[in-house]
């Protein structure tokens, strides 16, 4: 050691053992809420998917057997899902909120190990207090990943807030323009 000397303290090390069991149990709901979300957005994104094609078919359909105002809203209506997917990106939002559960799981794994093997037989009092505090840090910069994500995720792909309207000012705009050009075809 570096000039400093070396504690046996099993009231220490029990202590920092308490605060790992604590983490672990944290990261372990953590990466449930992680994998939890992952199906959702999965469910999303499939649900999404397979109405948007049953539209764009039934509106192909309606066209080919002279029904154009059903053909016109089946088409509206799959474009508008296509918007959604588009916009929400269903299947990335999954897939991160996947290797975040996995990123958990893997520092709760991490430290059930330091745990279970290294703390008591293999570590003197600063060692057990430095590995606590690196694990503290891998967990807290687990959370701020998480919120980075969520805050990105609600940025459009131009950058412009969600919160902003422009999302939904663009949105409102195409699907405006695509009623106008149906109505006006069903005119003629």
């Amino acid at each position: 050691m570096t000039g400093e000397y070396e504690v046996h303290s099993p009231a220490t090390k029990r202590s920092v053992a308490g605060e790992l069991q604590r983490l672990e149990a944290e990261c372990q709901s953590a990466a449930s809420t992680q994998f939890r979300e992952a199906a959702r957005w999965r469910r999303h994104h499939y649900i999404l998917g397979i109405v948007t094609v049953a539209l764009s078919t039934l509106a192909g359909l309606a066209f080919f057997r002279d029904h154009p105002s059903f053909g016109a809203g089946a088409s509206t209506l799959a474009a508008l899902l296509a918007v959604v997917l588009t916009f929400m990106k269903p299947i990335e939002r999954a897939s991160g909120h996947q290797i975040a559960g996995e990123q958990y799981l893997a520092l709760q794994n991490d430290m059930y190990v330091f745990r279970e093997v290294r703390l008591f037989h293999a570590c003197d009092d600063q060692t057990a207090i430095l590995a606590a505090d690196e694990f503290t840090k891998r967990r807290s910069e687990l959370g701020k990943a998480y919120l980075s994500r969520r805050a990105h995720d609600m940025e459009n792909v131009s950058g412009d807030k969600v919160a902003d309207g422009h999302c939904l000012g663009a949105c409102t705009a195409f699907f405006s323009a695509l009623r106008n050009a149906v109505h006006k075809r069903l005119r003629k």
